[in-house]
Parts: C-alpha cells; structure tokens; sequence
C-alpha cells in the first residue's frame, strides 16, 4: 500500500508538470499580449464641422484633451454660440459640444426666398431625375443660315437692279407741346416706387419697419443645449443630450421650433492601423412654419472612440500639439484620425410646403397698408404690447 501512495503522488506531479510545459508551449506559438495596443480617441464640433476639438490616438495609461468653440452664422438666418471639449482619459473617451445660444431671424421677405430656394432645388431634382427627350431645333438652325444669304434688295447696284429709294422724313411743322405742370418733390409723388413706403417708426413700441418684406416675423432662441458620448475602456457607451429651452421673441407665423434631439449610433471601423468600435451623438433641431417650409439644423456633433491592434504604431499620445519635447522627431508625433471619414448626421431638408391658408401673405397684405399709411401698423404695435403685457403678467402670476 505503500509503495502505491508513491507512486500516486509521483504519477499527479508528472502529470502537472507536463500540464505546465504545454501552457508554455501554447503561450510561445502565440503573439505577445504585450504586443497589443488599446487607445482612445474622441471628437467634437459644432454644426457638424465648426470649432473641432479633438484629442490624438492616445494609448490606455495616458492621456490628451482638447477644446474649442465657435460663434457666428450657420447661414443668414441661422447663427450659433457653442463650445467644445473632447478628451481621453483613465475613465475612456468622451466629447461634448454644449450649445450657448442658437437664434433664428426670419422676415417675410427671407420666408418667400426660403421657400423660392427650396422650390428651385425640387425642381432641379426632378429634371435630374427626368431628362428631356425633346429633339434638337437643327432644322431652325438650317433655316437661320438661309435667311443670312439672301441678298438685301439693292445689292447688285446699277439702276433696275431692285434699289429701294428711302422716301425722306416727314416735316414736323408743329413741335410738341411742352409739359405746363411740373410734379412737386415736396408735395408727395404718387408713382408706383411709393408702393414700398419709407420707413414707419412706432417708437413706443419699438417697431422699425421699412417695408413689408422688413418686418421681422420669426425670432427664437435655443439656449443650454448640448451633447455628449462617452466609451469607456471596457467598450460601454453612454449618449446623453440637454435639450435646453426655445424662447420666441416674435412669432407672427406660429413657426415650430422643435426641443433640440438626438441621433445616436455605434460602428465598427478600421482606421489609422487600429480596429474601431466608434459611438457617435448628434444635436440637431427642426424648424417648421406652417404652410410655408420646413427643414432643420445640426447643431453639434460628438465622437467617442476605443481602438485595438496588435500592431504598436510606435507613437503613443502626448499633448496636443504634437511637441514631444524636442528629442523625438516627427516618428514621435501622436497619431490622428481623419474624421472626414466618420458617419454624418442629416438635418431635416427644406422644403417647401403647400401655402393654402399661409398667413405669409396677410403680414404681407398689412405690411403693405403700413407703406401706404394704414392702421395695420397700430393693429401690430397694439399686438406686440398687448403680447408683452401678457407675458408679463403671467411671470408675475
């Protein structure tokens, strides 16, 4: 009994020790752990390409932020004040774009060539899509020539030859009369030019107005906006959005600005030598006046990305602007990604919509009789105060 104990014992070690020596085996016939890399990028902006702030390919143990920003106009109509921050980490990646104020500012004037511009665009996409098969006009061309070689009547010179005398003028024996009535500058001319009236000022209740197409019929704000996208190292992500608040500050068209929204997806890529699982957060907002146009914005967008390889690029991060601290040289520079290749968000195209019952043309109508003198102008100023009054007896209530 004895010796069996031995050689039990002997036959266990025997065995763990080969259990140890095929481990091995196995970890030598694969790669090195050691050889693969994680890294984290991120990426923010504003409108979907203004105010980019963006971190480099910055390797897990290290880490890069950026920020950035942008105030002006998205268009005429449209203008933004926003900010943005992007930065990798301990905790991951993660961007934010956060909206100060976005303002909309319509007169009728820009209502009509909104809905112009956008009738113009369907139309051209239609004759896209529908290429005439109309025959070329040759035989007009043909016909053009023919009458450019027939000789004018004279043209062979000698008498007989066809030669029309031009009979001379007749004489003006009576020369028209003069005007008797000269129109006076100062006592108001009456033309057509006086259809668009001069400026109507109300001080007293703050309405400038030059004309019809002038008065400002739309004017919101979209304020504290933002949004961010977050991945951490182990690959969850997080999409979040404030949607703030809209405020009008005139609204003659019941316009809708609709609470800013989110569009939200995650990917797989393959870019700058690592595989990507990229998330991505859009802001964008929607605007419609109701039987005019509607359409939309973007208002910012956020990327947060975790990448792993196998293959050490052999340029880990640093700080952003690309200064290894003057002992490296350009194969130190921390790799980027190009972020023309990322996926886009699509705001809402304009359209025009159908303009039974618009009220675009009453404003219009009233602008008129404010050129020509009318009471619309009082009708307006008394709407505005009476609007004001309202407003403010409700933040009292």
């Amino acid at each position: 009994m004895k010796n069996t104990r031995v050689t039990a014992r002997r036959i266990l070690q025997g065995g763990a020790a080969f259990a140890a020596l095929g481990a091995l085996g196995v970890a030598t016939a694969l790669p090195a752990a050691a050889d693969t890399q994680t890294v984290g990028w991120a990426h923010a902006n504003v409108a979907d390409g203004y105010g980019i702030a963006e971190t480099y390919i910055t390797p897990q143990g290290e880490s890069d932020s950026d920020s950035s920003g942008y105030s002006g106009a998205l268009d005429e109509y449209f203008s933004i004040e926003a900010s943005t921050s992007a930065a990798v980490d301990g905790n991951g990646a993660t961007s934010t774009t956060t909206v100060a104020s976005a303002s909309i500012r319509l007169t009728a004037a820009d209502v009509e060539e909104i809905i112009a511009e956008a009738q113009d665009e369907e139309d051209g996409a239609e004759s896209d899509e529908e290429p005439s098969d109309a025959p070329s006009d040759e035989p007009a061309e043909e016909e053009t020539d023919a009458e450019e070689e027939t000789p004018a009547p004279g043209d062979g010179g000698g008498e007989g030859d066809g030669t029309v005398e031009t009979p001379p003028a007749p004489e003006l024996t009576d020369p028209p009369a003069e005007p008797t009535d000269t129109p006076d500058a100062d006592a108001g001319d009456t033309s057509a030019d006086d259809a668009v009236a001069p400026l109507v000022e109300l001080g007293e209740d703050d309405i400038d107005l030059s004309s019809a197409g002038d008065e400002i019929v739309l004017s919101a704000t979209i304020s504290g906006a933002s949004v961010t996208t977050t991945q951490s190292w182990n690959g969850a992500v997080t999409h979040s959005v404030d949607p703030g608040s809209v405020s009008y500050e005139v609204n003659e068209l019941d316009a809708v600005i609709g609470a800013p929204y989110q569009e939200q997806g995650t990917y797989t890529s393959d870019d700058a030598g690592f595989d990507w699982d990229d998330a991505y957060t859009a802001l964008l907002v929607d605007i419609t006046v109701p039987g005019e146009f509607e359409g939309g914005y973007v208002l910012g967008v956020t990327y947060a990305s975790v990448g792993v390889t196998g293959e050490d690029p052999g340029n880990g991060g640093g700080d952003n602007g690309g200064d290894d601290g003057g002992d490296g040289g350009d194969d130190r520079t921390p790799p980027s990604r190009d972020a023309a290749e990322l996926p886009k968000p699509e705001p809402k195209p304009t359209e025009a919509l159908a303009t039974t019952g618009s009220p675009l043309a009453g404003l219009i109508a009233a602008g008129a009789a404010i050129a020509a003198g009318g009471g619309a102008a009082a009708y307006l100023a008394r709407r505005k105060k009476n609007a004001a009054d309202a407003s403010a007896e409700s933040s009292e209530g």
